[in-house]
């Protein structure tokens, strides 16, 4: 039974000076990288997803009349309104082949590492690398997952309480054994954060693991 880590938006974006700065996202860099040296060899694949975003985005602010960023607007997604998606505006962040949608610098990535594009989509989000809010699409992570005879995900990265927390839930809601690397995230306010750990938990994960060396 094989294992995989999937390092989650870990972008120039979501770091220190990017356009949507999580607190503490540039500490993670180094963290990442001690684990991917001390643990590499026990993960068969490294996945490292990337928000993508066209520049017109409908979870960007800007794309919203009299909207501010962090205010919230519902979206509906088919013609009987069934799903309903509560979108948190954010500015614009992570827009396609530009410097703020790469990687962060000093983040190793290596030769047999894979990169997995999501937001893609100019109508809908994706936090989770698996699918988008509504799970009308997925991305090619489950197959990856599923073709190399992977049981176990672990989840580290940005934001714990958004794209960290929907990967999570949605590895568990396909069968995946789910360790979140809580001390390998970071996320967008410390209530939200308790939140996402103690649903997370409900759900089944498990999400006390840490690995950090402590001072």
């Amino acid at each position: 039974m094989f294992s995989a880590l999937l390092v989650i938006d870990v972008q120039k974006c979501f770091i220190e000076g990017g356009s949507l700065p999580i607190n503490g996202g540039r500490q993670l860099v180094p963290l990442i990288n001690e684990m991917l040296h001390n643990y590499k060899k026990y993960f068969k694949k490294v996945i490292f997803s990337l928000d993508f975003h066209p520049a017109n985005h409908i979870s960007f602010a800007s794309q919203h009349l009299n909207k501010s960023v962090l205010d919230h607007v519902t979206l509906n997604y088919d013609k009987n309104g069934a799903f309903k998606f509560v979108q948190t505006l954010w500015p614009d962040h992570c827009v396609e082949n530009t410097t703020d949608s790469k990687l962060a610098d000093e983040l190793n990535f290596e030769i047999d590492d894979v990169t997995l594009l999501k937001g893609t989509d100019q109508n809908i989000d994706s936090y989770s690398a698996f699918y988008d809010v509504g799970r009308f699409s997925q991305t090619a992570l489950h197959s990856i997952l599923t073709q190399n005879n992977i049981k176990n995900v672990f989840v580290v990265g940005i934001a714990t309480d958004f794209c960290v927390k929907f990967t999570a839930l949605d590895a568990n809601y396909l069968g995946y054994t789910v360790y979140v690397v809580e001390d390998l995230t970071r996320g967008v306010s410390e209530n939200s954060v308790k939140e996402a750990l103690n649903e997370m938990e409900q759900d089944g994960l498990f999400v006390n693991l840490n690995i950090c060396k402590k001072n």
